[in-house]
């Protein structure tokens, strides 16, 4: 209510939230894979914070307004897009330089890459292309980025164990994905609407 914003803990299973200490003018969170940890943006830098306690560590510069999704790797490895090369860059999740992952297609109009999510096996990830929606299966081993769905309106993109999520025109779809071979084995499953 009084405009400052910073991150908040609530379990599912209880009524109360919690504030998160150190994390003031925080935004688009994403958890380390052991869940002890949270990533985030602040004050133009990538920080991350124990959640049992602590001060948050600074891991490096963040020179872009948009904010557009991270993910951490059991490798502890940080993926996330940089407004200096609007591609997926990463970085150590105990703080470093960044690299390059994905670069854009001069070939096509592209705007950004978004969104990254590993999958189960920690190296490959698939990822948003902006403009208009595509969804992208990448790896950290620096191999060419494949083509997995071209969408009209995506809105949202997740993963979990045999599963592409995602959100288009509105409505929640799953799509299974076998995290082994890389590639779909059904048609997607409409999940619920009105998103």
């Amino acid at each position: 209510a009084d405009g400052h914003r910073q991150l908040w803990l609530r379990s599912l299973d209880a009524d109360e939230a919690r504030p998160v200490s150190g994390t003031d003018g925080a935004s688009s969170p994403f958890w380390s894979p052991d869940n002890e940890w949270i990533g985030f943006f602040a004050e133009n830098t990538l920080r991350k914070v124990r959640m049992s306690g602590g001060a948050p560590q600074v891991l490096g510069p963040w020179e872009n307004s948009f904010k557009l999704g991270a993910a951490w790797s059991p490798d502890d490895v940080i993926l996330f897009q940089t407004a200096s090369l609007s591609g997926l860059s990463r970085t150590s999740a105990q703080g470093g330089s960044l690299s390059a992952v994905t670069s854009l297609d001069p070939s096509r109009p592209e705007a950004f890459h978004s969104w990254p999510q590993f999958l189960e096996d920690g190296r490959n990830f698939i990822y948003q292309e902006a403009n208009p929606g595509r969804i992208y299966l990448g790896s950290l081993d620096a191999s060419t980025p494949r083509l997995l769905m071209d969408l009209k309106n995506l809105s949202a993109l997740g993963c979990g164990p045999g599963y592409i999520l995602y959100v288009e025109n509105a409505v929640l779809y799953a799509r299974p994905f076998d995290d082994d071979r890389l590639e779909f084995i059904g048609e997607p499953v409409r999940v619920v609407g009105g998103i």
